[in-house]
């Protein structure tokens, strides 16, 4: 019997020495007959002696060090770095097919601008004396100019929001995403400081109320290995069993728009047991009332499904654990939770008793600034890219003249797409960065194309999910193999014709300069090392109760009635992440049960397939009141019923024949919902109606 991805997690963590976390069902297949594929873009690999290089992987997250072999100079494999405290010599399959993407077909492999609804290529020269005038007639305008930037961990973030600042902008957006999503409930509508990250390594107990961590949320590579060490016992709450659920010691089945309401259904427990925190928190005793008055057993019942004594015997777990510790967060390790969930995942481990204490949640402090004029992390965190889509949709805000994409495919990867394509399409002028022709370069005007992360130099501090202060530095471990050009070092140039001082001659001076404001061994870093630092941001005073809380606990949450399955996205690195589309090597790793020609498979259980008139093999339409897919389906009893598992990362537009056509891209199915009382936009989970497509006679 094959050994598949469930299969494959059993075995290393059941304690297999030696294995560090080799995905074993992608790396059984040899590499040599990997890369003897009739693929005629995948380069001859000359013989000679095999040394390896370190570098830091940036395809969107995970963040961290991996080990790439060379022949004569030629890339061959990428694995895991076990010398890097955040790979441990793990990888993920993203990550080991990072060799081949440096030839994907679908890289840009110079700078080309559209003419007349066509791109055509242009010299480095051309294109800078392109965009140098247009930054250069926008600056001082108010917010003209805009970015939106994919990776959250890099030091070129700095350059770009100071390069906006230098124009008069303050339109600066990370890619929604948990990082976003977790400040705004921390420091927004609960008044904490810091940037939080969860000690999974200090923990005895792990509770994950949705989040998949050992396959899509934060470092799941880095999760995997602590787990597979025995370092934590695990619980998981949640629609499916996943792999998290597989490997957990107990699964509570739970549709995911009750995880929070389950949060407060323990706490309720926790309040009568534990006398109140230690930490100064404003706001206990409404909470308390609150919790006590809202979450008795029977309507604590009603609000999860989940039998009283299932809650009760969840919460002892809780209490008699050393150090428990409770993540919430999305199912997909994307946007899809709510502040609501979080708000309630948070307060749980602070009636606990677990903040800035070992295996708790960490305070963490934010990166030191090296680009003068720049804002800082916090408020480049603040951004909500999602709201200020939907109000230049709507046009009750003007949109800027000029967008750069950095690292961020929004098109393809931000949910309501027609939304996305509407507020863009009254965007003048359109620039993207991006290494590969994707769905948001093929709308630019202009392509100014970044090096792939193993031909350039950059950075990456403390990445989501971290449990201290954390900062990696990745050399380039070849030349360059197109005329493409490092990113932050072109910002840099272009920030000088424009006479603006960004406080860095290049890259690399201010990537030191930031080495040696945390006191980190700029040789270390460059090794392969990581620098880490253990210290922690006191809280001056937590809010669990304000006006906004309790407006974010009051909101209806019914939804329509024609709508009644609960969709469950699920993430697969082997379909590539926000940025990234399916590698070739992930695709010959999709076995027929979810991949059929050009169909993607759901799973749900017997019950719910027999309530909605569908069977196994069953080709079959989603519908949600925001867009439509085309499926078939698995019959899985690790389904709750009345919820259907997606997979995310089909249906691409661009890129390459490897992933364009291949399925439909399920976030179409997703809508964009700003929550009452926080104010936080964020991809909603859909509930949705299956219907079964009848063969054509």
């Amino acid at each position: 019997m094959a050994l598949d991805r469930r299969g494959f997690l059993k075995f290393v963590a059941g304690g297999v020495i030696g294995t560090g976390l080799t995905p074993l069902p992608w790396k059984l297949t040899d590499d040599i007959s990997i890369w003897t594929q009739n693929w005629p873009w995948i380069p001859h690999i000359p013989d000679g002696e095999i040394n390896s290089a370190p570098a830091l992987a940036k395809l969107g997250q995970p963040e961290y060090g991996i080990l790439v072999s060379k022949v004569k100079g030629s890339p061959i494999l990428a694995r895991g770095n076990p010398n890097h405290p955040l790979s441990q010599g793990g990888i993920d399959p993203l990550a080991a097919s990072s060799v081949q993407l440096l030839h994907s077909p679908a890289r840009i492999r110079q700078p080309m601008r559209k003419k007349n609804g066509a791109f055509q290529a242009i010299s480095w020269e051309q294109a800078i004396q392109e965009i140098a005038p247009k930054l250069s007639g926008l600056k001082g305008q108010k917010n003209k100019v805009a970015c939106v930037s994919g990776d959250e961990t890099s030091s070129t973030n700095e350059i770009l929001a100071g390069l906006l600042q230098g124009l008069g902008s303050e339109k600066f957006f990370f890619h929604p995403g948990e990082t976003t999503l977790y400040h705004h409930i921390w420091q927004k509508i609960m008044g904490g400081r810091g940037h939080l990250g969860f000690d999974l390594p200090g923990a005895d107990l792990v509770l994950s109320l949705g989040p998949d961590l050992l396959e899509s949320w934060g470092n799941a590579v880095s999760q995997q290995y602590l787990f597979g060490q025995g370092t934590f016992r695990l619980l998981y709450a949640g629609p499916v069993q996943n792999n998290t659920a597989a490997m957990a010691s107990r699964w509570i089945p739970v549709h995911s728009d009750a995880l929070g309401h389950l949060a407060l259904a323990l706490a309720y427990h926790i309040l009568k047991k534990r006398s109140p925190p230690r930490q100064n928190l404003s706001g206990f005793r409404q909470l308390h009332r609150y919790v006590r008055h809202n979450y008795t057993p029977l309507e604590a019942q009603k609000k999860t499904g989940l039998e009283e004594a299932t809650i009760q015997s969840l919460a002892g777990e809780l209490l008699q654990a050393r150090r428990p510790l409770v993540l919430p967060g999305s199912l997909s390790g994307s946007c899809d939770v709510s502040g609501f969930d979080l708000y309630c995942g948070f307060c749980l481990n602070l009636l606990l008793d677990r903040l800035n204490t070992a295996g708790g949640m960490q305070c963490i402090p934010e990166p030191p600034k090296v680009v003068p004029g720049a804002p800082s992390w916090s408020k480049m965190l603040s951004g909500d890219l999602l709201a200020e889509l939907r109000r230049i949709a709507q046009g009750s805000t003007e949109a800027p003249e000029l967008m750069l994409f950095y690292e961020s495919n929004p098109v393809y990867s931000l949910p309501d797409s027609k939304l996305t394509r509407k507020a863009l399409e009254k965007i003048p002028y359109k620039v993207s960065f991006s290494q590969f022709m994707d769905e948001t370069a093929a709308t630019c005007d202009l392509l100014l194309p970044q090096h792939h992360f193993l031909e350039r130099l950059d950075d990456a501090f403390t990445p989501f999910s971290s449990a201290a202060a954390n900062y990696s530095v990745g050399l380039p471990v070849l030349e360059p193999v197109h005329s493409t050009r490092s990113t932050p070092d072109l910002l840099l140039d272009l920030s000088g014709k424009l006479e603006l001082d960004l406080g860095a001659e290049s890259y690399e001076t201010l990537l030191k300069e930031k080495a040696g404001l945390l006191d980190a061994d700029w040789g270390k870093l460059t090794s392969g090392g990581m620098w880490r630092n253990n210290t922690v941001v006191s809280q001056d005073r937590l809010e669990l109760w304000n006006d906004r809380i309790s407006r974010m606990l009051g909101q209806d949450r019914e939804r329509p009635d024609k709508y009644q399955v609960h969709m469950v996205p699920q993430t697969d690195r082997r379909t590539g992440s926000p940025r990234t589309a399916i590698p070739p090597f992930g695709l010959k790793t999709l076995r027929e049960e979810e991949l059929e020609q050009n169909t993607f498979f759901i799973r749900l259980n017997r019950q719910t397939a027999r309530k909605n008139g569908v069977r196994e093999g069953s080709l079959v339409k989603i519908v949600s009141p925001e867009g439509t897919c085309r499926a078939k389906v698995n019959l899985d009893e690790g389904v709750m019923t009345d919820a259907v598992v997606v997979p995310l990362g089909f249906g691409h537009t661009y890129w390459d024949q490897f992933s364009r056509g291949k399925g439909d891209n399920a976030l179409q199915l997703f809508g964009i919902r700003c929550e009452s009382g926080s104010g936080m936009c964020h991809c909603s989970t859909p509930r949705v109606r299956i219907s079964k497509i009848e063969a054509a006679r």
